[in-house]
C-alpha cells in the first residue's frame, strides 16, 4: 500500500484545496444535512469504483486509491459547479467530508486492508 500513499495524498490535497485559492471563510456547518449527502455520495461512488476496479488487473490498494480519486473528482466537479454556476462558493468543508466518505467507501469495498 505504501506506493499508493504519495499519489493519493497529492491528488486529494489538490482536489480539496483546488478551489480555495484564498481559503476564504466557509460559512457552512460541519454537521449540516448537506454534509451527510456529500459523505454518502462519495462513499457510494468510491465503493462502486473500487468494486469495478478490483475486477481488473490492478492491485487491491491501487484500486482503492483510484476509487478515492474517482469520488473526489465528482466532489470537485460539484464544488466547481456550485462556485461557477449556482452562485455559491467552493466549500473546503464539503471537500473534507467528500474525502472522508471516499476513504470509507473505498476501504469498505476493496480488499486493501
Amino acid at each position: 500500500m505504501g506506493h499508493c500513499i504519495k499519489p493519493l495524498f497529492a491528488l486529494t490535497l489538490t482536489l480539496t484545496l483546488g478551489g480555495c485559492a484564498a481559503l476564504r471563510e466557509d460559512p457552512s456547518d460541519w454537521l449540516g444535512k448537506d454534509k451527510i449527502a456529500h459523505f454518502t455520495a462519495s462513499a457510494a461512488l468510491a465503493a462502486a469504483a473500487a468494486d469495478q476496479l478490483d475486477s481488473g488487473s490492478r492491485s487491491d490498494c491501487g484500486s482503492a486509491a483510484l476509487s478515492v480519486g474517482v469520488a473526489m473528482t465528482f466532489g470537485a466537479g460539484k464544488e466547481y459547479y456550485d462556485e461557477n454556476y449556482a452562485g455559491k462558493y467552493w466549500s473546503y468543508k464539503d471537500m473534507a467530508v467528500n474525502l472522508l466518505g471516499a476513504l470509507t467507501g473505498s476501504l469498505a469495498a476493496s480488499r486493501c486492508l
